[in-house]
């Protein structure tokens, strides 16, 4: 098993199907990464999840998680990448995550992601408009 990063980006849990990792095209209408739909309350932890994008490690969508008593996210069979992430990541022009990367290479089918989904256009801007709303 591979432990989960800060504000729930993982990797794979036993039973993960690695051929839907990255199945979702557009992210969900609750997404914390659109930037039509601000999240309420904030996210304290968007420095650190910006800065664990940036260095190419996975983000799974907030609805594909189970969530523990203590509210900690833990990856299950159905965990997802976020396309919301992806995207935002992408219109910054950075690198697809290392689990991505190796998922292309291993042949297992990574979505295109939809054009002109409403996301943010660098995760620095999505980190600002964390912080605006705490």
């Amino acid at each position: 098993m591979v432990e989960p990063s800060p504000g729930g980006g993982s990797a794979l849990v036993s039973g993960t199907d690695p051929q839907r990792l990255f199945a979702l095209t557009r992210p969900c209408g609750a997404c914390p990464f659109r930037s039509d739909k601000p999240w309420p309350g904030g996210l304290r932890s968007a420095p650190e999840i910006a800065d664990s994008l940036r260095h190419g490690q996975p983000f799974n969508c907030h609805k594909t998680l189970d969530y523990n008593e203590d509210g900690e996210a833990e990856p299950t069979a159905r965990t997802r990448a976020c396309a919301g992430a992806r995207a935002t990541v992408e219109n910054e022009g950075g690198r697809e995550s290392q689990l991505q990367q190796i998922a292309g290479r291993l042949g297992f089918p990574v979505a295109v992601l939809a054009p002109d989904l409403p996301v943010y256009d660098s995760l620095d801007e999505w980190v600002d408009a964390m912080n605006e709303e705490n």
